[in-house]
């Protein structure tokens, strides 16, 4: 039996929020990449929620002033702009859904977001889930932890008044949240185990300034030093291994970021690092899954940078939607789900974009215009470049194995067979390096390379066997070689359909599927688009 479809909101939007059925745009991440996806997609017109456990901005809320967010001269709090994007997001039409997501998932032709208020199906999901403040793996770290062991400055700050703190950290965090404690402490002491700090120079400048920050340099924490509480650090010396003991109330540990990105697990592939590699449209392996901000890789981890990854993956996933509506789809996929518990068939809806006789398949990937050569599906189009590139390299070592034993052996003694002339022996050998050098192109996606392999197996083969049928041409020619060219030919064939179906699923420079099953001019905008992606 399928399993439900809940729904646990805590705010809406301007639409109604799907009690049944499938949102087109599920954005899993309250921060400002997840905020900034919502509020376009909800320009744009699609039927957009959010998910997020706290409130919107996520972990930007504990930032005191952010000074380099552009239209803010005098800086911004972060729990004032965490709001305002949120109120601007709903304005728009997004639905604010209060949930913890754990896991994404494929549920047919859909993606499904599990969390513990319910799972949520949608047409395309954006992975918006930022990361965490990684440990430092210091003895002593975790056992007081929340006892004076702490990575929020601006919640923990307070509680160090008039006392000495310590950093540990050379980075934009450790420089920012080093400053915010200088409000509360009387001292604060930067531990950085090198020679020189990776933070932005404006904030290096004011902590080599500010007469309560002491940096100490090339200094390592060893150990965190406590009874009931945090009572002070051992720190070494990286450069002459020099030790000693210092007394302090609280340690604030800024030492990186970990990708929040065990919800995909098993869904897509990361990076050692654990963040989701993605195109430039910001989608992932995955075709409908896009992944956003600090999770994704190579991400420069800033706000600006995150909101528009944000912007860029909304305006990617409302081209890939511009297929049938949700509304249909969904209608569609819950009577086939009670008629699969049921035992009764499904009856058919129609659709203003559909005719009843649409499968399901087609309305989740949208009409191609060109079906004979581009299809809807990123799996078997990787499928097809395999195949290709598999028949490819099969097709080279066959003519490379059969004109070396033929020339080098002689009179094979076998009916139809003969040995070649030196010059077919160039050509063949000439050919077999082409072949091979086309089909590994094929399996870079390169169109050319497809196209090429085909047209010359297609008009070199034909011309031979005409030339053998005419009596005039290489007399190794016979069923056998002509039904393996034709094998050759159908899977090159099957290679440039799936180099062409990938190009045009993935870069949003292409034309996109219409109903209409119509080709747009790229450089046409879409509707409602204020400039080019």
């Amino acid at each position: 039996m399928a399993p439900p479809i809940l729904t646990c909101t805590l705010f809406s939007g301007g639409n109604e929020l799907a009690d049944d059925g499938a949102y087109d745009l599920l954005i899993v991440g309250g921060g400002l990449a997840g905020l900034t996806a919502g509020m376009y997609a909800a320009r744009y017109g699609l039927n957009t929620a959010l998910v997020e456990q706290m409130m919107g901005g996520a972990q930007i809320i504990n930032v005191e002033r952010i000074e380099n967010f552009p239209g803010f001269p005098d800086g911004v709090s972060g729990a004032e702009l965490g709001p305002l994007l949120q109120e601007q997001a709903m304005n728009a039409g997004m639905q604010f859904i209060m949930d913890e997501a754990s896991q994404v998932s494929r549920d047919g032709d859909f993606k499904k977001v599990s969390g513990y208020g319910g799972e949520y199906l949608a047409r395309a999901v954006i992975i918006a889930t930022g990361s965490t403040l990684r440990s430092a793996g210091i003895p002593g770290e975790e056992e007081y932890r929340d006892r004076g062991v702490s990575h929020c400055a601006t919640c923990d700050g307070p509680m160090s008044m008039g006392q000495t703190v310590g950093v540990v950290g050379g980075g934009d965090s450790a420089a920012d949240e080093a400053l915010t404690l200088t409000e509360y402490a009387d001292k604060v002491l930067l531990f950085h185990r090198r020679d020189r700090l990776r933070a932005q120079h404006i904030l290096q400048q004011r902590l080599q300034e500010h007469p309560k920050v002491e940096i100490h340099w090339n200094t390592q924490v060893t150990r965190v030093l406590g009874d009931t509480s945090v009572t002070g650090v051992q720190i070494s010396n990286t450069a002459t291994g020099e030790e000693a003991q210092l007394d302090l109330s609280s340690l604030f540990v800024y030492v990186g970021l970990e990708p929040n990105s065990a919800l995909v697990q098993g869904l897509v592939e990361t990076d050692n690092g654990g963040h989701i590699p993605v195109n430039l449209s910001m989608e992932t392996s995955e075709p409908g899954l896009y992944a956003v901000g600090d999770v994704r890789q190579h991400s420069v981890a800033q706000l600006v940078a995150a909101a528009g990854d944000g912007a860029t993956a909304a305006i990617a996933a409302y081209k890939r939607l511009q297929a049938p509506t949700s509304a249909y789809k969904a209608d569609r996929l819950m009577e086939e789900r009670e008629a699969q518990d049921t035992g009764q068939e499904a009856s058919s809806i129609d659709s203003p974009e559909n005719s009843p006789t649409d499968d399901l398949q087609s309305l989740n990937a949208g009409a191609s215009p060109n079906p004979w050569l581009i299809g809807t599906d990123l799996q078997q189009a990787r499928k097809r470049i395999r195949w290709g590139f598999g028949a490819g390299l099969a097709a080279a070592i066959i003519n490379f194995v059969v004109i070396m034993s033929t020339y080098f052996v002689g009179d094979t003694g076998v009916e139809g067979v003969v040995q070649p002339s030196r010059g077919e022996f160039i050509f063949v050998l000439v050919e077999a390096g082409l072949i091979a050098a086309l089909a590994y192109g094929v399996l870079k996606r390169s169109r050319a390379a497809a196209a090429t392999l085909l047209g010359y197996q297609l008009v070199s083969k034909t011309l031979l066997f005409g030339l053998a049928l005419a009596g005039l041409g290489p007399g190794n020619l016979n069923i056998v070689s002509l039904v393996l060219n034709l094998v050759f030919a159908y899977l090159f064939f099957q290679g440039l359909r799936g180099t062409l179906t990938w190009h045009y699923l993935t870069h949003p420079e292409y034309p996109t599927f219409t109903p209409e099953a119509q080709y747009h001019d790229p450089k046409e905008k879409a509707p409602g688009e204020d400039s080019p992606l």
